[in-house]
């Protein structure tokens, strides 16, 4: 079996998954293939099986009109015709999409071209952005207008074209009858029953990490660092931001104690210099092994995300042998049980350093029953799920 994934970027949560679904595809017997849009420091072309679709500035006119008309999936024609020359190339057996926005491609183009051939296609939502006017997330400004057209659109960024944006998503989309729709969360999931793709098949296959990676590690990080004698509460993202809450470890910065130290990886310059002095700021780590060695070392991991899927942030730490604390919103709360973290619903400061202290000082949770959580979602378990859903597909058992 052909497999083809197509994602906009080679990193972060969704570029190491679509890459490690190939991985693990090849590891199996199988051909497999990963397309992504352009990103600065990768080459055009990594190999005969890794190739880098668009250029620089391709991604940079596309995101250019995405801002101003709110057309995002809309341009990149002539580097998705490129891409489609691609396919035909290749021929795949199944075409896996993850995200398709974000300045990466023509989508009508591919979906066309999709439809002319009968190409089965599997679409991992990653996020909400498919079945919406454009919105990646809604849920901080509890909009459900994407459920009959968007035509009440609340969001400015995205207001101008959402109800057409909709409108075209839909008739797209209609008549794509080799499409299986799978989320990483049951909170995606129920909302993809209530949206323009309420008729397709849509299953649930949680994201995973490497569980020979991810696994409880030790260190000279405290030492380094000189927080030997505090209570490290970390905070993982590459995408800082709102969203991802930042704006409550800079205020738990000024109400935790001296003998409590937030450490923020994934941060950039920009971020940097928002931070308070008492904040580590960490941009990135060498590789995954110093992340792990990170989340081993923390005594909880903060994600205080407003809006998302199913963040792998918070396997990895529980892997790691650290608690977690998150709010009740997407599929973050779904990772977590009794024994391993705490879930809060009301998003106060306060209430958080409550949940901090509970974990710190009362040790409430134990090493042992966060990594038997993180061993469900062991990666290749995962992602073997995906080949076998690829195999059903292509024999017409779907």
């Amino acid at each position: 079996m052909k497999i083809m994934e197509l994602n906009a970027v080679p990193y972060g949560s969704t570029g190491k998954i679509a890459q490690n679904i190939a991985k693990v595809a090849t590891e199996s017997g199988h051909e497999a293939f990963f397309i992504c849009g352009w990103t600065k420091g990768r080459k055009k072309s990594v190999n005969d099986h890794n190739i880098v679709a668009t250029n620089f500035l391709s991604k940079l006119y596309h995101l250019i009109i995405s801002k101003a008309f709110g057309s995002d999936g809309y341009g990149s024609y002539f580097m998705t015709k490129k891409i489609i020359k691609w396919i035909s190339i290749i021929d795949p057996d199944i075409i896996h999409f993850h995200i398709m926005h974000d300045g990466f491609l023509n989508l009508p183009l591919l979906i066309k071209y999709v439809k002319t051939n009968n190409i089965p296609v599997c679409w991992t939502f990653h996020d909400c952005w498919a079945f919406t006017g454009g919105c990646p997330y809604f849920t901080q400004s509890e909009c459900n207008c994407w459920k009959d057209g968007c035509n009440e659109c609340c969001n400015t960024k995205y207001s101008k074209k959402a109800s057409s944006n909709w409108k075209r998503k839909k008739e797209m989309f209609s008549g794509l009858n080799s499409v299986y729709i799978v989320t990483p969360s049951e909170w995606l999931a129920e909302l993809s029953k209530q949206s323009m793709f309420q008729d397709y098949n849509i299953t649930v296959i949680n994201n995973g990490i490497d569980l020979n990676v991810f696994k409880p590690k030790v260190s000279n990080f405290r030492s380094d660092y000189k927080c030997q004698n505090k209570y490290i509460v970390l905070g993982v993202a590459f995408d800082w931001g709102e969203r991802k809450g930042l704006d409550y470890f800079i205020h738990l910065s000024k109400s935790l104690s001296e003998n409590y130290q937030i450490v923020l990886v994934g941060t950039d310059k920009k971020i940097e210099k928002s931070l308070p002095e008492n904040i580590i700021s960490i941009h990135k780590t060498k590789d995954q092994n110093e992340l792990a060695e990170i989340y081993s070392q923390a005594d909880v991991l903060l994600n205080p995300t407003r809006e998302d899927n199913f963040p792998t942030v918070n396997i990895e730490a529980l892997a790691c042998g650290t608690p977690v604390i998150t709010f009740n919103t997407g599929g973050s709360p779904e990772i977590i049980d009794s024994k391993c973290g705490i879930v809060i619903e009301n998003r106060s400061v306060e209430n958080i350093k409550k949940a901090i202290i509970k974990v710190c000082e009362e040790k409430a949770f134990s090493t042992e029953d966060c990594v038997k959580r993180a061993s469900k979602y062991n990666e290749k378990e995962k992602f073997k799920q995906y080949i076998d859903l690829f195999l059903s597909m292509v024999s017409g058992d779907r």
